[in-house]
């Protein structure tokens, strides 16, 4: 939220420099804009004012996209669950067609059935406006489905980015591993500092052709003793029997 409102505003800095380009068009979805909708106008009333030209058809299909169907579009938005309202607001957002689109959370209202199907359509609603969105989530999901680069962050400080499966395969070290998923953390025990090291570039080396564990971390583990950190996917481990007997 904080690097968001950065973005979005520059009120979050401490420093540095805030430049965008002068066609830079930025739209900004947080759960506090559900207080802009009128109460007593319907999903279809605040969609006009964005797109008045617009056919009733073409209408009824955009708030389709966001769940709003049948006589459901032309009912005062005041009885809405949060959700629904956020549905809402975020269909208003894309349609005024900015060209970089900051969202702080914006399925955390949602009920589990609805937010899955809402991945899926932002992700489609983003290539069809060719829109640039920033998404902020704690959803390791929505993450790994929404975005073409992933950035995991800590304390204000990156951890890692890339392409999901980037990350998901070869976790940069042993947090980002554990929080995208059930991470499998092999530990290894080495008495030799170089031997330890060379082990290590080597697996990270390897691993990056999915030939081995990826490596995510050596660390002190005593005198004369250091430990490496290797990670496995849980779907890329393989049981094979060596008889029929076993």
């Amino acid at each position: 939220s904080t690097l968001v409102k950065a973005l979005s505003t520059g009120s979050t800095m401490l420093k540095g420099e805030r430049l965008l380009s002068k066609d830079t068009k930025i739209g900004y979805f947080a759960q506090h804009q559900l207080d802009l909708l009128r109460p007593e106008s319907s999903p279809i009333d605040h969609l006009r004012d964005y797109a008045p030209d617009d056919r009733e058809q073409d209408h009824r299909n955009y708030l389709g996209r966001f769940g709003f169907g049948g006589e459901r579009i032309f009912e005062p938005v005041a009885p809405f669950s949060g959700g629904e309202k956020a549905r809402l607001v975020l269909a208003l957002m894309i349609r005024q067609g900015p060209n970089l689109l900051l969202l702080d959370e914006p399925l955390g209202a949602l009920d589990l059935k609805l937010r899955e199907r809402m991945k899926i359509e932002l992700k489609a609603l983003q290539a069809d406006f060719d829109t640039t969105f920033v998404y902020i989530t704690h959803d390791q999901s929505e993450a790994l489905v929404c975005s073409d680069r992933l950035a995991v962050m800590r304390s204000g400080r990156v951890e890692h980015i890339g392409t999901p499966e980037q990350v998901y395969d070869n976790p940069r070290n042993s947090f980002v591993a554990k929080f995208l998923g059930a991470a499998n953390l092999i530990q290894a025990n080495l008495g030799n500092y170089a031997l330890a090291l060379v082990i290590y570039l080597l697996a990270s080396f390897l691993s990056q052709f999915g030939m081995i564990l990826c490596c995510v971390g050596i660390f002190p583990a005593g005198f004369w003793s250091y430990l490496v950190l290797a990670h496995a996917l849980g779907e890329t481990i393989r049981l094979n029997p060596t008889s029929a007997q076993t």
